[in-house]
């Protein structure tokens, strides 16, 4: 997924980088090969023996199993934009304008990094942009200030879910997942704003609030939220849309008063710091419209069902629990926001939550679990699930070395491999 700390250009940068960083990578062992020589190192002599002895010419299985090796130059990488060759590299604005998103969007994706304006996608979206954003896009439903009361008030009906709505995409790291979602929401969040200019002033006034975003991105980590916050400014100025970060090991209080302090569109927030605001009362969900899961995968790894659950579970099902015996009779409620996942792998965890039938239920060992016992997280049924081609391969530009150390101390080898390329 596109993580840019600074900028799109170093992002990009970066996602060339391990092609790059393999000679230093080889020149590095060659050097701690050559600095072991002549010195006692009793703990290091095979590895020494292994990297200062030149790699055989004959074509033992040693021999190749030692020798760098990459992917088929034609194996599929979903970071590179045209990659199923459709269009031709150029007409970046009329791409990104295929995948329905509007002019002043496409502008500004389609002008270069030195335009002080642009972003910098001159080559076009990558696949996985261009299968997720028009299905994103495609569950967007209008803003209706009738609906959005009978949330405020709690008398929601309930609603029947829409299959294409909901929607959840499985790509690689750095093949563009992070914009994927972004740019759809902040043309949704605009589209929202021109509908809200035929209502009577106190409708309209209600759409953009303090503490009351419309949308709410998590993410598993602090780091995670900051890159996706610094990507979210560099779009969302285009189009005016403001952003403000909750995340953990920053100043509670300065974060509440940002949140007082103006509207707010889009909160990106780790889920336990954004609970934490929540049951403070410095934050509410009403007016939410899209909710992201970013890196889904990494959310269940880290135990964080539960508090995605307290942020979902009032928000599709108006319930702040959820019983073993309810999940069956569950019915999103009229006005539920609409979901999208992410994740870097198809686990059987994120397979079981997205009901796919080829995952059993998970066991039960022992006596029945108790019915009283509210469940942890349940998604909105028939989430539209959207897979990458190059979902679970390598990545192409990748350049391997295996390094057989035998016997050696295998992880002084690396820390002296990578501290010798500069960490490359």
């Amino acid at each position: 997924m596109l993580r840019p700390a600074l900028s799109f250009a170093a992002a990009r940068a970066a996602a060339r980088r391990p092609a790059a960083a393999a000679p230093a990578l080889d020149a590095a062992a060659g050097a701690f090969a050559l600095s072991l020589r002549g010195r006692p190192q009793p703990r290091r002599r095979g590895v020494s023996r292994l990297l200062s002895s030149p790699v055989p010419d004959d074509q033992s299985s040693t021999a190749r199993s030692r020798a760098p090796f990459a992917s088929p130059r034609g194996a599929y990488d979903d970071a590179i934009p045209n990659m199923d060759g459709s269009a031709e590299v150029g007409l970046a604005g009329g791409l990104w304008s295929s995948l329905g998103l509007l002019t002043e969007l496409t502008d500004v994706l389609a002008r270069p990094t030195s335009d002080r304006r642009g972003l910098g996608f001159t080559a076009g979206p990558t696949p996985v942009q261009k299968m997720a954003i028009p299905a994103v896009l495609g569950g967007y439903i209008p803003y209706d200030a009738a609906v959005e009361e009978r949330k405020r008030s709690g008398s929601s009906a309930l609603a029947e879910a829409d299959p294409g709505r909901n929607v959840a995409f499985a790509a690689a790291t750095g093949s563009g997942k992070t914009m994927a979602y972004l740019l759809p929401i902040v043309q949704m969040l605009k589209s929202d704003e021109i509908l809200s200019l035929s209502l009577s002033s106190e409708q309209a006034a209600r759409l953009r609030r303090p503490r009351r975003p419309r949308a709410i991105v998590l993410a598993p980590t602090r780091e995670l939220a900051q890159q996706i916050l610094s990507v979210l400014k560099q779009v969302g100025h285009a189009a005016k849309i403001s952003c403000e970060s909750l995340v953990g090991g920053e100043n509670y209080g300065k974060q509440r008063k940002r949140l007082e302090s103006r509207p707010v569109d889009v909160i990106v927030a780790t889920p336990g710091r954004l609970v934490k605001h929540m049951e403070a009362g410095n934050v509410y969900l009403g007016s939410v419209r899209h909710v992201v899961v970013d890196e889904f995968d990494t959310m269940l790894e880290q135990g964080f069902q539960a508090d995605l659950g307290t942020v979902l579970h009032p928000l599709l099902y108006q319930k702040k629990i959820v019983k073993p015996g309810e999940i069956q009779r569950l019915s999103l409620v009229e006005g539920a926001p609409q979901v999208i996942l992410t994740t870097a792998t198809m686990t059987n965890a994120v397979r079981r939550l997205l009901d796919d039938p080829a995952i059993e239920p998970k066991k039960q060992y022992g006596v029945d679990s108790d019915p009283n016992k509210p469940v942890n997280i349940v998604l909105p049924k028939d989430i539209r699930v959207l897979t990458a081609p190059g979902l679970h391969r390598a990545v192409p530009r990748l350049r391997q070395t295996f390094v057989d150390v035998g016997n050696a101390d295998k992880l002084t080898l690396l820390n002296d491999i990578v501290s010798g390329s500069g960490g490359a």
